[in-house]
């Protein structure tokens, strides 16, 4: 199976290329910025492709891809406390052979076992980024298989789990509505906190001329297709962070 980008539902290490970020966004940046940005291109995670999109460059030198990440253990929260992003420990789907989890959800089974032990999906750190347009033999990596309600379902009740904690419920009172023992309040239109996460990574590329969907921060991420190459993963909660900071940087970098 050889494409020019991850294929649908198939596993891929990535991290990311932080030159390639910066040649992009920033005119390749500077010794500031390599900086600040020290250690982002060593944490390597991993995790699988749920949508590419379609070509829009001219030069097709990336796609865009949506990525689900992988993790050892439960979820962990964002550790910006500034940041109104509420992941909990329960927001994840254990993948086989792991089947422990707070709300004993059923496993997901893979087309062959990953590398890494105490594997989970997040199901609130899905990213969107640009992976370069590259010719590779992906047949050998696993695969989620077909369609998988172990993911589908979860998905939907941690979407509904995140939108009562922003709204204001304590997490113990969102959980006797998640179980049923108790209806959810009529909370009614989103909140400004609620906005304000929904934006918090976004950034513009210098000078574009596209609608504002279309100027969303999207870092460069180098793929490995190799997952032996990778010993460890790192988690999908520092992914994020690094994003944080990286799009912190290119919006300086558009105000100078």
């Amino acid at each position: 199976m050889n494409m020019n980008h991850p294929p649908y539902n198939c596993y891929f290490a990535f991290s990311i290329d932080v030159a390639a970020t910066l040649d992009l966004y920033c005119d390749g940046g500077d010794d500031a910025m390599l900086q600040k940005l020290d250690g982002l291109k060593d944490r390597v995670y991993a995790g699988y492709c749920v949508a590419i999109e379609p070509q829009s460059n001219e030069d097709n030198k990336f796609h865009t891809a949506y990525i689900r990440p992988v993790q050892q253990g439960l979820t962990k929260p964002y550790r910006d406390r500034r940041k109104p992003h509420y992941a909990r420990p329960a927001m994840c789907i254990p993948i086989l052979p792991e089947t422990v989890h707070p709300r004993s959800r059923e496993a997901l089974q893979l087309s062959k076992p990953l590398p890494w032990s105490n594997c989970y999906h997040p199901t609130c750190y899905d990213v969107r980024a640009r992976v370069p347009s590259e010719r590779r033999d992906y047949s050998q990596l696993p695969r989620v298989i077909g369609f998988s309600p172990q993911i589908v379902k979860p998905l939907a009740e941690d979407a509904r789990y995140y939108r009562l904690l922003q709204s204001g419920l304590d997490e113990d009172q969102v959980l006797r509505i998640m179980d049923g023992q108790e209806d959810a309040p009529d909370t009614g239109d989103a909140s400004e906190t609620d906005s304000q996460s929904c934006h918090m990574f976004f950034a513009n590329i210098p000078g574009s001329e596209e609608p504002e969907e279309d100027r969303i921060f999207l870092p460069v991420f180098h793929i490995d297709h190799v997952l032996s190459n990778v010993p460890e993963i790192s988690d999908p909660s520092q992914l994020w962070e690094d994003r944080d900071l990286f799009a912190e940087i290119v919006e300086e970098y558009q105000l100078e």
